[in-house]
C-alpha cells in the first residue's frame, strides 16, 4: 500500500524491477508492507517520506525503513532482511569465567512446515533444505544462521570440544515476526535474536577421586582439588545428606590414625567426598574408649553464605518479568566487591532459565540488616520461593530452573501396599488450615480458602481458621499514604497466596531404608534403580490413600565410603519452597474476601463522619 495521508491509497506487488509512480503530488507518504516475499522475511517498518513541489524525494524525521538512492534521488529503496539468528558459543574457564568456545559441532533442526528454501548455505554452515536442518561448528565468533522460516526448532549439541561436557538439547522457536521467544534450557538469555549455549568444564575424573576421600587446606586454590591434597581419608563413617532447595551436608568420623591425618580435620578445611566439595564447621575430638575425631561439614556452596550484601546501599529489586539470571548477577556484584585482595575466594557461576512472574508486585527485597547471596537465594522471599525455582548444585557451578537440571521426571514407579517394611510415611497436617486471612499495617485484608464454596477441606474434619499480619514499609517520603496503602495491598495479595499454598496444605512424604526394603515386593523395581538423585520425580500409588501420586526425591542420605544410598525420601516436606507439587490435594487457592480504605476521585482516603476510615469490601459468591 502506498498512502497519501488521509487521501488515497494504491496497492501493489513487487516484482524484479522497481515500481514506478508518476504524477504523484506534493505531500506526505507512508509505505507500509502488508505481506513479506516469504515467511523467511521480517516485516519492514513503515517507511514515511516527502514530495516537494519540484518533485524531490525526502525522508521524514519519523521515518521507520528505507533509504534515499543517492545515484538517482527519486528512487526509495525499502529493504526486507532475513530472519537471523546467532548462536554465541560459551565455555567454563578455570577460574569460572566464560569466553568464546570454538570445536563445538551443532546441528538445528526445524520442525514446523514451512519451506527452508530461504535458509542461506555460507562456508561457516551447511543446509540441508531436504531434511531442513542446519549444522555447523563453532568458532570464536558467533554463528549466524539466516533465512529461519517461523517455527519451533531444536538445537543438538552432537559432540563437544575436548576438556567440556555437551549442553543438553535447547529448543525455542522464531515468531510471525522473526523474533526468538520460547527458549528451553539455554545458558543465559536470548536477547536480540542471540542464543547464547554455555558448556561446563568437564570433570576430569582420577582414579582415586570417586574410590577416596580427600581432605585439603583451607588455602587451596579453586584448580587444585584434582590432587590427594593434604591425604586420602581412612573415615570408620562418612554420610552426605542433600535436601532439596535445602541443606546438603557432610557428617564423618574418622579414627586417630598412626599417620596423624586426623590432624588435619581443622575448620573451613575441605573434604571432597563422592566428587564434591564440603567446607568443615564443626571438629570434635575424642579420647579414652573412643580415640577419633568427628566432623560436620556443608557444601561448598555455602561458602557464598561468607560473602555479604549491606543495606540500603546495595538493593535487590525484584522486578516482575525480570530475567533470575540477572538478578544473580547484581547479587554476586553486590557481594563480592566487599571481599578483601589476596584472600582465598572461590568464583562460582551459574545459570537459571526463569524470570520473576509477572504478577509478582515490584518490591525490594528486605534487606534492613544485611544478607548473603545465599539467604537472597534460599530464605523467605528469596529467588527460590518467589519463582517457585529448583535449586541444583555442582561444587562451584548452580543453577535455578523451573525443573532442577539434569533431574529425570519418570526415575521411578512403586505401588505401596500393605508391606511396608523399611518404609516410613508421614502425613502432615500441623500447619494446614483451610482459610487464611491476611492483614496489613494499612487496613487492607485478602483471605483465601482452598474451595470456592466452602471452607472445609477433604479429609479434614472441621475448617481450620488462620490468620496473620504483614508489614510494609516504604521509604521514599514523597509518595502518599494512598498510594503507599495500595501498594501494599498488592504485596499482601502475593504474600497470602504464597503463605497459604507453601505452609498450609496438608503434605505426605514416603522415607525408604533401601536396605531393609530389599526384600519387599512392593519395591523391587525401585530398589533396582541406580539413580537416586535429589529432584527426580516419579509415580506412586498408596492403596491406603487410594489414588495415584506424583512425588519428588528430596532427600537423599548416601554413604561417601561405598558410595551407596542408605535411605530415600521422596514426597513434599515443609522444607521444600517449591509452590508447584501438591501431595495429597491438587487444588489452588481461591480468593474469598478483600477489603481496603477507598479513596475519592482525587485519590484521597475517604472517612465518615466520626472519623473512621470507609473500607470497601469484596466477598467471593
Amino acid at each position: 500500500p502506498f498512502e497519501k495521508i488521509d487521501n488515497f491509497k494504491i496497492s501493489y506487488t513487487t516484482g524484479d524491477t522497481a515500481v514506478v509512480f508518476s504524477k504523484i503530488p506534493a505531500s506526505t507518504y507512508t509505505i507500509t508492507e502488508v505481506e513479506t516475499p516469504s515467511s523467511s522475511y521480517i516485516k519492514a517498518e513503515k517507511a514515511i517520506f516527502r514530495v516537494a513541489y519540484d518533485g524531490t524525494l525526502s525522508l521524514t524525521t519519523d521515518n521507520k525503513s528505507g533509504a534515499i538512492n543517492t545515484d538517482t534521488p527519486n528512487i526509495i529503496i525499502i529493504p526486507n532482511n532475513l530472519v537471523n539468528v546467532t548462536f554465541s558459543k560459551l565455555g567454563e574457564n578455570e577460574d569460572g569465567t566464560q569466553s568464546s568456545l570454538s570445536g563445538a559441532v551443532f546441528q538445528l533442526k526445524y520442525l514446523g512446515d514451512e519451506s527452508f528454501d530461504n535458509v542461506k548455505n555460507t562456508s561457516e554452515i551447511n543446509v540441508d533444505t531436504a531434511n531442513k536442518t542446519v549444522s555447523w561448528t563453532s568458532t570464536d565468533s558467533s554463528t549466524v544462521v539466516s533465512g529461519l522460516p517461523p517455527g519451533k526448532y531444536e538445537l543438538h549439541e552432537t559432540s563437544a570440544p575436548d576438556g567440556f561436557l555437551a549442553n543438553a538439547d535447547i529448543s525455542f522457536s522464531v515468531s510471525e515476526t522473526g523474533e526468538i521467544v520460547d527458549v528451553v534450557n539455554a545458558f543465559g538469555e536470548a536477547t536480540n535474536n542471540v542464543i547464547r549455549i554455555y558448556n561446563k568444564r568437564a570433570f576430569t575424573k582420577t582414579v582415586f577421586q570417586y574410590d577416596y576421600i580427600t581432605i585439603y587446606d583451607s588455602s587451596t586454590p579453586q584448580d587444585k582439588f584434582e590432587t590427594h591434597g593434604l591425604g586420602v581419608l581412612t573415615p570408620s563413617e562418612c554420610t552426605i545428606t542433600e535436601n532439596a532447595n535445602g541443606k546438603w551436608e557432610l557428617s564423618i568420623t574418622h579414627p586417630y590414625d598412626n599417620d596423624g591425618k586426623f590432624q588435619y580435620f581443622k575448620q573451613n578445611n575441605i573434604i571432597k567426598a563422592l566428587g564434591q566439595l564440603f567446607t568443615i564447621k564443626t571438629v570434635s575430638f575424642s579420647s579414652g574408649n573412643r580415640n577419633e575425631v568427628t566432623a560436620k561439614a556443608e557444601h561448598i556452596f555455602y561458602q557464598q553464605n561468607d560473602w555479604w550484601i549491606f543495606p540500603n546501599t546495595e538493593r535487590i529489586i525484584m522486578i516482575p518479568n525480570n530475567s533470575v539470571l540477572g538478578l544473580l548477577n547484581d547479587i554476586d556484584a553486590f557481594a563480592t566487591k566487599n571481599i578483601t585482595p589476596l584472600q582465598t575466594f572461590y568464583k562460582f557461576s551459574w545459570d537459571s532459565d526463569m524470570t520473576i512472574p509477572s504478577d509478582y508486585p515490584r518490591r525490594e527485597y528486605s534487606n534492613t540488616e544485611g544478607i548473603s547471596p545465599v539467604n537472597a537465594i534460599m530464605d523467605s522471599g528469596g529467588i527460590l520461593s518467589v519463582t517457585g525455582g529448583e535449586l541444583y548444585r555442582d561444587n562451584f557451578y548452580f543453577s535455578i530452573r523451573k525443573r532442577m537440571e539434569n533431574s529425570n521426571d519418570n526415575a521411578f514407579e512403586i505401588r505401596i501396599g500393605y508391606n511396608l517394611k523399611g518404609i516410613k510415611r508421614t502425613v502432615d497436617i500441623t500447619t494446614v488450615c483451610t482459610y487464611f486471612q491476611g492483614t496489613d499495617n494499612y487496613g487492607n485484608l485478602f483471605a483465601v480458602s482452598w474451595t470456592d464454596d466452602t471452607v472445609h477441606l477433604v479429609g479434614m474434619p472441621h475448617s481450620v481458621i488462620r490468620s496473620k499480619k504483614f508489614t510494609y514499609t516504604f521509604e521514599d517520603g514523597s509518595v502518599a499514604e494512598e498510594e503507599k496503602a495500595s501498594k501494599a495491598m498488592q504485596f499482601l495479595a502475593t504474600d497470602v497466596l504464597s503463605f497459604f499454598d507453601t505452609n498450609c496444605k496438608p503434605l505426605i512424604s514416603y522415607e525408604i531404608d533401601l536396605e531393609d526394603v530389599q526384600k519387599n515386593p512392593d519395591f523391587i523395581e525401585f530398589n533396582n534403580q541406580p539413580d537416586y538423585r535429589v529432584g527426580n520425580i516419579g509415580t506412586v500409588y498408596d492403596e491406603r490413600i487410594g489414588e495415584a501420586i506424583k512425588l519428588k526425591i528430596t532427600r537423599t542420605t548416601k554413604d561417601a565410603i561405598t558410595g551407596k544410598t542408605k535411605s530415600v525420601v521422596f514426597g513434599d516436606n515443609r522444607n521444600f519452597t517449591n509452590q508447584g507439587y501438591n501431595s495429597i490435594i491438587d487444588i489452588k487457592p481461591s480468593v474469598q474476601e478483600q477489603s481496603f480504605h477507598i479513596t475519592d476521585s482525587s485519590g484521597a482516603f475517604v472517612y465518615d463522619s466520626e472519623g473512621n476510615a470507609v473500607v470497601e469490601e469484596v466477598k467471593n459468591g
